[in-house]
Formats: C-alpha cells, structure tokens, sequence
C-alpha cells in the first residue's frame, strides 16, 4: 500500500502543503492537499482486542503527520474493557481486514477505498462491554463522538469561494447517528460545509451511500490564507459507520479519480493487473513493476507484446525481478480499463514493502510512481516461517523446510529460495537457516514449541539434516574450515539441547523400593520407608549424629 507519488510535472503534494498542477485529460486543477491514508501502512500495529480478527500490521490510532484524531468525547475505556480499542474514534485501518474483522455487514462495497481507509465505527466499538448501548441516556454520556482534523492547508491567494473538497466515502445510518464536515479558515470558528443525519425527514438525512465520491464546495473567503478540514461521527451509540478515503482539495476543475495508475497484487491467486483510474486515457510508453526479493513468475505473465508487436518485452526471463514491457512509440491505456498481466506473482512474506510499481509518459523520462495495492488473504501479508502459505506457522513449514535441503539454490532469487528454506537471504543452506527456524518456531508458537515436534523427524534424521545443512557449508569459498567447525560445534551443543533430548540415561522414581514399618515416629505404620537405596545406588549418612 504505497503512498501516492507523482512525477516532474506533476509533483508529489502529500505533506508538502504546496499549489501543485495535475494534469488529466483536458481538465486541469490546482490541488491544494492530496491524502489517501496509505502512507500510514509501516506504522500499522497488531490487532489483539477479543473478539476481533487477530492480525498483525492492520490498524494504526495516529493520524498522518500533523492531522490529528479527538477521541475524548467517545463514551467507554477500551484499556477497561469498555469498548474495541481499534475502532475507539477515528482509527485508521487496513480496508480488507476491517472488512472481515466486522463481518463485511456491507463494508465491502466500499470499493473506492485502497489500502489503508479512515474508519468512525460506532457499531464495531460497542462490541466489547457495551460502552455505547442502543439508544442515548437522557445525559448523552454514552455516545461516540469523535473528530478528524486535517492538517492547515494554505490557500496562497485563492479566489473566494474557489476551494472544493473531494473524497470517498462509506456512510451507513441509523439512530440519530451524525457526520459532519466543517471547514476552518486562519484559526476561526469551524462551519459546517456538509451534514448527514440518520434522521429520517430531517433536511439532511442521508440513506445509505456506501461508495460515494463526494465533492463540494468549502465556501472559502476571499484572502484566507489556510484552511482546516474535519470529519466529525457524533450522536452515535451501538448504530453503524463513516469511512473515507482518498481526500483532494483542489481549485479549478475536477480532480481525476486517482492521479496515477494503479497495480493491484493479489495473494491468494497471484493475479496481476494494472487499473487506469486517472479518470482520462494514458498514453504509455512503457511500465515496470519490480519486486526487490524476485517474487514474479514471469512465465506465468501476460504481456502487451503477446497481442502487440508494438511492445517489447524488457523482463529479465526465470530473475523473478520483473514484469516489464516497453512501447515503440506510444501505447494507450483507456481511462476505467484493466489490463490483465496473469498470476505472476509467487507468494512471499514481503509484499508491499517489496514491489513498486512504475510507468513512463510520453516526453519524459523521469519515471511516474503508480499505485500499489495488496488484496486477498484477509488484508493480511503471509507470516515470516509460513513457508507452506497457509498463513500459519506449524508442523507442515518444518516438514517444507527439512524437503528442501538439498535443492540447487543456484540463480536463485531471495524469494525463490525461501519457498524452498532459505531464511536468511544468503542463497545458500546453513545452519544458520536451523537456527532461524527454531528460533521463530518457538517465538510464534511459544517456547520449548519446537521442541514438541523433535519426534518428526526422528532425532536422528533432524541431526542428519542439521549435519547436512553443515557439510553443504564446505562447498561455499567464503566460509573458511575454521568457521565450518564452529558450526558444527554449535549444532552439536544444540543438537544435545532439551528439544532432542531423547536418549535417556538413568530414569529413576524409588516408586519400586521395598518399605518397612516405622521405628521412631508416633503414628504407627506399615510399609512407609526404607533406608535402603535402589540396586547399584549408595547414602553417606556419616555426617549424621547418632
């Protein structure tokens, strides 16, 4: 979930606070703020509140750089219990889990939404304790009331009542449920622009909109020089949601959907596509989207040359690197269309962090940064160990991890190689690649974890592999006999630790000992000791008086 960027011409505005002008079709702006919330991605944290989907890298309660969240009118204290942590307020969410942590409950349809998705979600906080309940006490201290603040955006000088705001937005009503926009100028009072009521009759209600790009006006006067936006979800206890996306303030004429084009990966199935939503056709002179750790299969790719000559294919064939083509001249990309590239992507832990995506334009050769969008598998990147993907670390990766000792890892890519057990990037087995696998074995499944499957393999076959892992050591220049040593050292003292402890040397209980009758105690009783050890065992009691 990359965060949008733009080229010479067209400059990247997030966090710039700068006039910036896009171009798309024949229609041009001047956009003031460019934010979609995935910029947020490497900060995302865990989620962990019962009763939501556990997930790692899913939901994040801070804003982007100088935004802000007030949460403290919401009702309940999810640290006691009294509501979901991960939606207390404004939060801000991974859109595929949010949709299955919830239940979907029509959150899916919300298909304007990429990556990372601003979410008010009064119904899924309520889910834990019941902070909110079903309808407002007469002191209206049980509602979820919370606000979005965006960062001051300057106006430099715009004409009054020339600003327009423009964003995605899922909104589902009930109850007395309220959103609000209001714009702020040069530190004034704010004024509400927009309104939706889940009152029915009232002059604002709005009925269900789920995927809806509104765009209105911010009513600017003239002179102001910044200006601040809020979301606020207010009068809501246990009903529904807000969700936005995609936010664009702008002058002049509308913004296009997306500024750029977008590459979107898909885990299950390893499809590939890229998606003109520029809203205007792209004229292309070539693309390439690159994974860092050789994730592709181009082999299983699409190309443009496979249906136009007029494309040249610029893939580095079996490099895993690359799906890349390049335009003798120029190539069109009709605006709203999909190009299907395969199921070239091969599973990996890494994805986001690992493919970009990029494309050039006529008349330039400074690459224009596209889109990029992870779906599938929940929202949820595959674990690090998942080397069977299927997204849990278990008794099956040993079994993929111990089956590819041996493989020939030559012109091997990073992410070829780990498939088949390389932990390390090193493009080699080691016991290095052990040690990684015990280690986080035992740190996903708790310690002494991997211990409990010592018996599969056999001990045996587990030091045969081990040793092997060693020896396979031998044939790589760089590691001197000294260090090969000193490996085989440390899996022998490994090898004896507790999780293969299975040769056993003495097992003794004393539960066949013969008893006799007590001699000094005051209770009486048959067969209760012996101060004759086991056969072969002997006490010194000579330190003993008497």
């Amino acid at each position: 979930m990359t965060k949008n960027t733009f080229p010479l011409r067209i400059v990247h505005a997030i966090g710039l606070g700068v006039l910036v002008c896009m171009v798309a079709g024949q229609a041009q702006a001047t956009v003031l703020l460019l934010e979609n919330f995935d910029s947020l991605a490497p900060q995302l944290g865990n989620a962990t509140t019962p009763g939501e989907i556990a997930a790692r890298n899913v939901w994040t309660p801070d804003a982007p750089t100088s935004w802000t969240v007030d949460r403290s009118k919401v009702a309940g204290d999810p640290t006691a219990g009294a509501g979901v942590a991960e939606f207390e307020g404004w939060t801000f969410l991974d859109r595929d889990w949010y949709v299955a942590t919830a239940g979907d409950q029509r959150r899916s349809e919300f298909t304007k939404a990429y990556g990372v998705v601003a979410v008010a979600d009064a119904d899924e906080y309520d889910d834990l304790g019941g902070p909110l309940g079903g309808t407002i006490n007469p002191f209206r201290t049980n509602i979820f009331n919370s606000t979005l603040f965006s960062k001051q955006i300057p106006l430099s000088g715009a004409a009054a009542n020339s600003v327009r705001v423009k964003f995605d937005s899922a909104w589902r009503p009930e109850g007395e449920q309220t959103g609000i926009v209001m714009a702020q100028f040069d530190g004034g009072a704010a004024t509400p622009i927009l309104t939706f009521s889940s009152i029915n009759g009232n002059v604002n209600f709005k009925a269900d909109a789920l995927n809806e790009t509104v765009d209105i006006p911010v009513n600017n006067p003239g002179g102001a020089s910044n200006l601040t936006l809020s979301w606020q979800l207010t009068d809501a206890v246990n009903n529904w949601f807000w969700a936005i996306d995609n936010i664009q303030v702008y002058t002049g004429s509308p913004v296009a959907d997306e500024p750029v084009m977008r590459a979107v990966i898909d885990r299950d199935t390893g499809r590939v596509a890229v998606i003109n939503n520029t809203g205007a056709n792209v004229s292309l002179r070539g693309y390439s989207i690159v994974s860092k750790a050789g994730a592709f299969d181009d082999a299983q790719a699409n190309f443009f040359s496979e249906i136009d000559s007029n494309w040249i294919q610029f893939t580095d064939p079996g490099s895993g690197k690359d799906i890349s083509e390049g335009h003798k001249t120029t190539g069109t990309i009709a605006a709203g269309a999909t190009f299907e590239l395969g199921n070239a992507w091969a599973k990996y832990f890494q994805d986001e962090t690992d493919v970009e995506f990029t494309y050039l334009l006529p008349g330039s050769n400074e690459p224009v940064v596209g889109n990029l969008s992870f779906e599938g598998n929940g929202g949820n990147s595959y674990p690090f160990l998942d080397l069977n993907f299927d997204n849990t670390v278990d008794i099956n990766d040993w079994i993929t991890f111990r089956n590819g000792v041996g493989a020939d890892l030559t012109g091997m890519s990073r992410a070829q190689a780990y498939r088949v057990g390389d932990l390390n990037g090193d493009l080699a087995y080691s016991p290095a690649d052990f040690i990684i696998f015990k280690t986080e074995y035992d740190r996903v499944n708790g310690t002494g974890a991997f211990a409990s499957i010592s018996s599969v393999p056999e001990p045996a076959s587990v030091l045969s592999l081990v040793t092997a892992l060693v020896v396979g050591c031998l044939f790589r220049r760089r590691l001197t006999p000294k260090v090969i040593l000193l490996l085989l050292a440390a899996t022998i003292v490994m090898m004896a630790g507790p999780a293969y402890a299975q040769l056993v040397l003495i097992n003794e209980n004393f539960d066949n000992l013969p008893y006799g009758p007590n001699v000094e105690e005051a209770l009486a009783g048959d067969n209760v000791w012996t101060d004759t050890p086991p056969a072969g065992w002997t006490i010194d009691d000579s330190g003993i008086p008497g």
